[in-house]
């Protein structure tokens, strides 16, 4: 185990706060929270290679531990105290069960603070609700807490040990871990009380709701107490969160999947600091094979760029350009709207471009004027244009596709003129969660393509000197009679999974027939199969 220090309070709360490793003001910090019947101690065998990335912070929840004797009227009582002695700026929080729903409260009071929130089975509601039908029964839960008292107490927290390890190969020795690791821990009654009180009554649909951090929730697939099905309404209710079953774990998959545990955790949480990189190449070679046949595929995305159509001023421009442009299929609309305006689509797929230059001499739908746009080949986080020399850029469903969101809308600034303006439509957090349940339920694999969150896109316009003028945010679904028509749609319009870390590999009748089996819980009353894309609309100006 690690030595530990215990920081100093503000010198009035008696709250500690303790550090797992040596402090470096170089590392992001990490505030680890555990669960019900628990201590801190419970994080020691867990944290090594955490440890080299990250400083480890821990406290003990009322009634365990070191603050055994501290005791609190209620949980945002203690969250409120917490809040204030928190002895670092910024930091991530990994709260496991109990722990997860208390780090969630946090997470809610300090927004500005707090980059990104992992949670370890904890689901919506632990009691099973309509909103979280995966939760336990209330009359378990009740017998459970009944027989809770000062006599019972050693033996109900023994009981809850096994209850956290049943079910998997390595249960005898997590037991074991577990009470190692919180040997002679004392806990008080009340703090216990207290505790299942939260669990009886706390339900985070709304604190989820409001979060604007990343966020991940981790599952054990084999947990009897937090069923890993509790997926399924995150995945429904919280499209902007992110989710991971551990395939050898119960509720435990910290102790039990203790490596895999602590290399997904931290590279979550710096994707969290970093924004995650999508190969440029795949994504060119992916749509320039899409080319072809795009236009007659990519129904939605046409859509999109019709609504986006809609934003745009009625007013004469000099210079525009389209920004992930594809086969060109707007450039005529563009025309329409600017008659006199030099018109540039700017894409990183050749083979795109070529298609488009190929119909360059085909007329505008409403007026009948000559398209006449420029072709340049180019990627938007690296503009071939000069600075200030565009009054408005275009940008239909390419946003998705950066490495460094920033380092894009940077770009667009520096190439608008003052007062300039920009349109995009992109797809963010939410996009595709059918999808990405279906797989999580079938495998590690990332299969879904990573999407930023909305509050991050404007951020980033926030910091390129972007005033946002207009934001809507609107789910559009399609729906397909079979499941492989669904499948073939997004790879076919090159919009499949690009990421880095995606699975490789044939996908095989076993996977494919536990995926269509998760799957099948979203069809329809019509029987078909929804896929969601989670769309933004943004209207930027240039500010002086």
């Amino acid at each position: 185990m690690m030595n530990k220090k215990i920081l100093n309070s503000d010198g009035q709360s008696e709250l500690k706060i303790n550090y797992l490793n040596s402090y470096d003001e170089e590392l992001p910090s990490i505030l680890l929270i555990h669960g019900w019947g628990s201590s801190s101690g419970i994080w020691a065998n867990s944290t090594e290679k955490l440890a080299l990335s990250f400083n480890l912070l821990t406290v003990d929840l009322p009634g365990h531990g070191e603050h055994v004797e501290l005791s609190f009227n209620s949980i945002d009582e203690f969250v409120s105290e917490l809040e204030a002695c928190i002895p670092v700026k910024n930091f991530s929080i990994i709260g496991w069960s109990l722990g997860g729903i208390v780090g969630s409260l946090l997470a809610q009071r300090l927004t500005e603070r707090v980059t990104a929130l992992v949670t370890i089975a904890t689901n919506q509601s632990f009691l099973a609700n309509p909103k979280s039908p995966s939760g336990m029964e209330r009359l378990d839960f009740s017998a459970f807490s009944d027989a809770l008292s000062s006599a019972s107490l050693q033996n109900q927290i023994t009981r809850f040990q096994v209850m956290q390890a049943q079910g998997i190969e390595t249960a005898k020795h997590d037991c074991r871990c577990i009470r190692s690791l919180i040997d002679g821990v004392e806990f008080s009654i009340d703090g216990l009380e207290l505790g299942l009180s939260v669990l009886e009554n706390f339900d985070l649909y709304d604190c989820w709701q409001i979060l604007s951090i990343p966020v991940m929730h981790q599952f054990g697939q084999y947990d009897s107490l937090v069923p890993a099905s509790s997926c399924r309404s995150i995945a429904e209710n919280h499209k902007h969160h992110e989710y991971q079953i551990f395939f050898d774990s119960a509720h435990l998959p910290f102790i039990s999947e203790s490596e895999k545990w602590q290399l997904d955790t931290s590279q979550f949480l710096l994707r969290a600091l970093q924004n995650q990189i999508i190969s440029k190449e795949l994504i060119a070679d992916s749509f320039s094979s899409a080319a072809e046949g795009y236009d007659e595929l990519a129904k939605f995305q046409h859509e999109t760029g019709l609504k986006l159509l809609e934003l745009l001023p009625d007013k004469e421009i000099d210079r525009l350009v389209d920004l992930g442009s594809g086969t060109g299929f707007h450039s005529g609309s563009l025309r329409d709207n600017y008659p006199a305006a030099q018109i540039f689509e700017l894409d990183l797929s050749g083979a795109m471009l070529a298609y488009s230059k190929r119909f360059q001499a085909a007329e505008s739908p409403e007026k009948k004027l000559p398209i006449k746009a420029l072709q340049v080949q180019g990627d938007i986080e690296n503009l071939p244009i000069q600075k200030s020399s565009v009054d408005l850029i275009f940008s239909n469903l390419s946003v998705q596709w950066c490495d460094d969101v920033d380092e894009f809308f940077n770009e667009c600034a520096r190439t608008l003129v003052i007062g300039g303006k920009a349109f995009f439509s992109t797809l963010i957090q939410g996009t595709l969660f059918e999808l990405k349940y279906a797989w999580s339920m079938v495998d590690r694999g990332v299969h879904v393509n990573r999407f930023e969150s909305l509050s991050k896109l404007q951020q980033s316009c926030e910091l390129a000197g972007l005033a946002l003028d207009n934001c809507h945010e609107v789910d559009q679904v399609q729906y397909f009679d079979d499941l492989r028509d669904l499948l073939e749609s997004v790879k076919k319009i090159g919009a499949h999974n690009m990421n880095s870390q995606r699975a490789q590999g044939f996908l095989g009748k076993n996977k494919y027939k536990r995926f269509s089996e998760a799957y099948q819980s979203f069809k329809t009353n019509k029987n078909q199969y929804p896929l969601t894309y989670r769309v933004v609309y943004l209207e930027l100006t240039k500010r002086p």
